[in-house]
């Protein structure tokens, strides 16, 4: 009987005022490569915005992708940002 190889479940960050070629690279590679699947995460389903105004909307939310992930691509300007923003909301 013949199996199926494992398709790696890679959660890819998106947040607002991404820089496009800092996503667009990376996720290129990984849905040509047959290993993986590619899941878009962001803090919510809510369409952002990315430099240049260009306009995108994740699949998954933090909360739903965390047990269907094996690993994530993040940009550290990403994690820093989201920091701030729920610091920022959390001192108001």
């Amino acid at each position: 009987m013949i199996t199926e190889p494992k398709k790696y479940k890679v959660g890819m960050l998106l947040f607002p005022g991404l820089t496009i070629q800092d996503f667009v690279g990376p996720y290129d590679v990984f849905i040509r490569a047959d290993c993986f699947e590619v899941l878009i995460v962001s803090e919510n389903t809510d369409l952002l915005q990315a430099e240049g105004g260009l306009t995108l909307k994740a699949d998954y939310t933090f909360e739903n992708c965390v047990t269907k992930s094996d690993f994530f691509i993040y940009h550290l300007d990403a994690v820093q940002r989201t920091i701030q923003n729920r610091l920022d909301l959390s001192n108001r």
